[in-house]
């Protein structure tokens, strides 16, 4: 993720975000990017939301979805600038 972690980062500090919470969103494309081996940026949409399901179905808590979710949307709409329409089902 090089590039793209750090400019993940900068945009996360530049909104005074705790470091736990960058942590965490890191730690979710960290993680999507490992399941599938390839640059997050590089992933369709239903790759993503086969991953969520993935989540799930490994017994991640609700909560913890939800971080992933947050940190995916943060990457997508700001750090890559994805429109809302890419993400979303049409």
């Amino acid at each position: 993720m090089g590039a793209l972690r750090t400019k993940m980062i900068e945009e996360m500090r530049l909104r005074n975000f705790s470091p736990r919470t960058e942590q965490s969103y890191v730690a979710a494309m960290v993680g999507l990017a490992k399941y599938y081996r390839q640059s997050p940026d590089q992933l369709t949409q239903e790759q993503i939301r086969s991953y969520l399901l993935h989540l799930k179905e490994r017994g991640l808590s609700p909560s913890s979805r939800n971080v992933a979710i947050s940190g995916m949307k943060f990457f997508y709409h700001l750090t890559c600038a994805w429109a809302r329409r890419r993400y979303h089902a049409a």
